[in-house]
């Protein structure tokens, strides 16, 4: 990933964008102050970037080992130089060496990042719709969807702009190259078929998506269509400690 700026930016520009009008029949708690939301909120945002940074090269680096690549490398963070008076920090990167893998490998790894990010989002959203956690705990893995969920349409906006500018993009751009090849007419009717998607897949996960940006501005829903009543709480007693497991799926 070249910028790990523009996905925080992102992030934080959507928060004030896609936030779901209340209604009667949600049950909204309010926790805490906004001002103490907000630094939370900025407190989780760093963790929940880097595990979705994590597992977006992984995504990456395991595609790219089953398509056949020799010598996968990954990492969060490099300084490559580009001249003999320059250099280049990347932020998240995975590589191999060159001419080891099929066109349909490539493409492959290039899908490999956002389809696990999508993963961490789908598994951030499954826990914290399974398990009652305090406040924190829910606003983090609120985070991680939110971050998780936007990484493969802001990769094909980031990629379709620069593509229309004429440079060269990262994961969505090699993926497109890989199937339409280098002919404008292709490459536009891939990158419209990909935003179209992108823009489908956002709409008919819109409750979804609304439902974890009120909760990262402190507000839980607690419904039966929402959250389950099961519950993880810690104990300790005379005879030892451990956790306990209660209520239903």
């Amino acid at each position: 990933m070249r910028s790990g700026t523009a996905c925080v930016v992102t992030a934080l520009i959507v928060q004030f964008c896609f936030i779901r009008p209340l209604t009667a029949q949600d049950e909204f708690v309010h926790h805490d102050p906004v001002s103490v939301v907000i630094l939370t909120d900025a407190v989780y945002l760093a963790p929940s970037f880097l595990t979705m940074l994590w597992v977006h090269e992984t995504g990456h680096f395991t595609m790219a080992a089953l398509c056949g690549a020799r010598n996968p490398r990954m990492g969060l963070y490099r300084v490559v130089d580009v001249s003999p008076y320059s250099t280049q920090t990347e932020i998240g990167w995975m590589d191999w060496k060159k001419g080891s893998l099929s066109p349909f490998g490539s493409a492959l790894t290039d899908l490999g990042g956002v389809l696990f990010s999508r993963g961490l989002a789908e598994g951030s959203d499954a826990f914290a719709r399974a398990v009652r956690m305090p406040d924190w705990g829910e606003r983090f893995f609120s985070m991680t969807y939110i971050i998780s969920r936007f990484d493969f349409p802001r990769y094909v906006l980031q990629d379709a702009f620069l593509n229309l500018s004429g440079r060269s993009g990262s994961d969505i751009d090699d993926f497109v190259t890989v199937v339409a090849g280098n002919e404008d007419g292709w490459r536009v009717l891939t990158y419209t078929a990909l935003l179209t998607l992108a823009t489908v897949d956002i709409v008919l996960d819109w409750n979804r998506i609304s439902m974890h940006w009120n909760s990262l501005l402190g507000k839980s829903i607690y419904s039966s269509e929402d959250r389950t009543s099961f519950r993880v709480e810690p104990f300790c007693s005379a005879g030892g400690f451990g956790v306990m497991l209660q209520g239903s799926w």
